[in-house]
């Protein structure tokens, strides 16, 4: 897990541009990009984490199917 800083710049707000890379037996990669009010990229960000799944929540489980 990483974040780059590059050219800081004052802004009134970030747009953060999040791309999902791959979820995958219970990991998810990703990376973020972080760009200033004027267009400025201030950073860069890479993430890994581990993803769980709730048997007592509602909706579809992991392999997307109706739970029984």
């Amino acid at each position: 897990n990483t974040l780059r800083i590059g050219k800081l710049v004052p802004t009134e707000w970030v747009l953060l541009d999040i791309r999902i890379h791959m979820v995958e037996r219970g990991f998810g990669h990703g990376l973020v990009h972080m760009f200033a009010e004027d267009g400025t990229l201030m950073a860069t960000a890479s993430q890994s984490c581990i993803i769980r799944f709730w048997r007592d929540m509602p909706g579809p489980g992991p392999s997307g199917k109706a739970k029984k």
